[in-house]
């Protein structure tokens, strides 16, 4: 299994990587991924240690105004750049490329898939 945010995150931990593979893709800044009812009365995971990088080190857990934070933040989880809040960019394509790739299938394949997609409306 691999946690995942950027292409880099696919070889960590730096170990085989057997079949079956799974890859969770999640955004630190990502308020889909981490809402939930408790922020109300309990302080997040996501805000101890080291954070993720584009979690400000300013933002802080308070009872209730957390979770209205975030929740709000649900309505323009899109409305950011690639690669921050729920904006994955190519990160689902280079997932699939490494967890199920058809046969013969080649870095190059990605990156004309990504270009693809990237057209479409």
């Amino acid at each position: 299994m691999r946690l995942a945010q950027q292409t880099s995150d696919f070889t960590v931990p730096e170990a085989p990587w057997p079949q079956a593979r799974v890859v969770y893709l999640q955004n630190g800044s990502d308020p889909v991924v981490w809402w939930e009812p408790a922020l109300i009365w309990s302080r997040p995971a996501w805000l101890n240690g080291q954070r993720a990088h584009d979690v400000s080190p300013t933002m802080r857990w308070y009872p209730l105004v957390t979770f209205w934070q975030v929740t709000f933040d649900l309505t323009a989880s899109e409305a950011v750049p690639d690669g921050h809040g729920h904006r994955y960019r190519r990160m689902p394509v280079e997932a699939w490329a490494r967890i199920v790739p058809p046969d013969g299938w080649t870095p190059q394949d990605t990156e004309r898939l990504v270009a693809y997609l990237g057209e479409q409306p």
